[in-house]
């Protein structure tokens, strides 16, 4: 601990001898030791006092699983009543769901559907058009709420704002993910004429939305189904995923789907791991 102050003594170890005191180096590393002289307590070192602290117990050190929130954006267009016909994108989030489940990881981890199609809005927690949602662990809810519906076309733009806001106003865990699976690229529909791209959207999901991503730690996968040329495949994976550091993958079929949830889910309980040590008295 560095909170003494220059010029307060430091307090005597273990059977009245002074504590040993570190050599100080602004970068991390392992320090050696200096034994002080008799009748010396504290050792002044550009301004701080480093002491050593013993703690006593029995330890263990346990490998414990880093919590994440993680958002799950679905399109609910109306290609996707083709493209994903028996709706194997519903089984793909309860893969992942279910591996949250594991009791490894303690029920930390949070997550939110938000099902997006001319419009965004949450399907669980439910909420209305445009409206973020919050994140839940209460997984057996959550998949429970899944299901398939036809919301004509394709608005990413709307789903990645609310995405983030879900994220940075709800997220409480040190690890923040989207997961997007779509089956084209942004699209807006317009009365008489139907769906047509809408270049507009991508304008503000490159302006707004990924360095909003960036700035809040968030991490985005992509996932994409069918033809990689109905996929923006320059949007979605060259100016999404690979900035926000994410990953993008291509499913030519819907079967592909759960075990792409599943590895993003692997992916991020590898390198989601860290040491606690536990001291018992």
């Amino acid at each position: 601990p560095s909170g003494l102050k220059p010029g307060a003594p430091a307090g005597k170890g273990k059977e009245g001898k002074a504590p040993q005191q570190e050599t100080y180096n602004p970068e991390p590393q392992i320090f050696k030791y200096l034994t002080l002289p008799p009748g010396i307590e504290c050792l002044r070192v550009s301004e701080e006092f480093r002491v050593s602290v013993e703690v006593h117990g029995d330890s263990r050190i346990m490998d414990m699983p880093i919590p994440m929130d993680v958002v799950f954006l679905l399109d609910q267009s109306g290609s996707m009543e083709v493209n994903d016909a028996n709706n194997v994108r519903l089984a793909a989030v309860q893969t992942f769901i279910n591996l949250m489940k594991g009791p490894e990881r303690g029920g930390r981890d949070k997550a939110a559907v938000i099902e997006f199609g001319s419009k965004a809005q949450g399907l669980y927690p439910a909420t209305s058009i445009g409206v973020a949602p919050g994140l839940s662990n209460n997984y057996d809810a959550i998949i429970a709420a899944l299901q398939a519906n036809n919301l004509n076309c394709t608005n990413i733009e709307q789903a990645m704002k609310l995405a983030n806001e879900t994220l940075v106003q709800h997220g409480t865990n040190p690890t923040r993910l989207v997961v997007l699976l779509t089956d084209g690229c942004p699209m807006t529909e317009f009365p008489d004429w139907g769906c047509w791209p809408d270049y507009q959207q991508q304008e503000t999901i490159v302006s707004e939305h990924v360095p909003k991503a960036l700035q809040n730690d968030i991490r985005y996968y992509t996932v994409g189904l069918g033809k990689i040329q109905d996929l923006c495949p320059s949007l979605i994976r060259d100016l999404i995923a690979v900035p926000t550091h994410g990953q993008f993958l291509h499913a030519t079929d819907p079967s592909q789907l759960p075990g792409f949830f599943g590895q993003i889910f692997e992916n991020e309980s590898r390198r989601m791991t860290t040491q606690d040590i536990f001291v018992e008295e």
